[in-house]
């Protein structure tokens, strides 16, 4: 009941489907209720020999791949796919965050791995003055990316490629 409640609301549904088991009239309702949202269906457990009764024809509306959680066969074709969803705009993304500067993405994982170090210093019961370090390391990466703080490289690099008039 949780499961065909959340459909509506799930902007990706990842349909695993037990390759090694009896399709259920439980999971064809589920599998109908899913069709006309963004979806894959998984066939998992590819790595056994079985033989097994599902028609994949069934799918046929679908996206499908055969993977298998022991090898990860499979794996790389569900990232395309859900790359692929992503580009095609299958996937509602609305109220989503892009970052498309290269400089503002190293800035914001340098900012977390700032934050990951205060965690981790922090449960070797550093000091405050040891926190606070990291904590203002990571607020001014965050800092460059919104003009806050500008460090002297940021402003070389502004002056070298631009005109600047008299």
């Amino acid at each position: 009941e949780k499961t065909f409640n959340s459909i509506n609301d799930a902007q990706l549904i990842l349909y695993v489907i037990d390759s090694s088991d009896e399709f259920t009239e439980e999971d064809k309702n589920l599998y109908n209720k899913i069709l006309g949202t963004s979806h894959i269906v998984i066939f998992n457990k590819n790595d056994k020999e079985i033989s097994c009764t599902l028609d994949k024809e069934y799918f046929n509306k679908s996206i499908t791949i055969d993977y298998s959680t022991i090898d990860k066969s499979g794996y790389d074709k569900l990232i395309d796919e859900i790359h692929n969803l992503f580009l095609n705009n299958n996937i509602d993304i609305e109220n989503e965050l892009y970052i498309t500067n290269i400089r503002h993405l190293e800035l914001l994982k340098k900012s977390k791995e700032s934050l990951e170090n205060v965690l981790y210093n922090i449960d070797c019961d550093l000091s405050e003055d040891m926190l606070t370090i990291d904590i203002m390391d990571s607020y001014e990466f965050l800092g460059s990316i919104i003009g806050e703080t500008v460090d002297d490289d940021l402003f070389d690099k502004i002056f070298s490629e631009f005109c600047m008039g008299k």
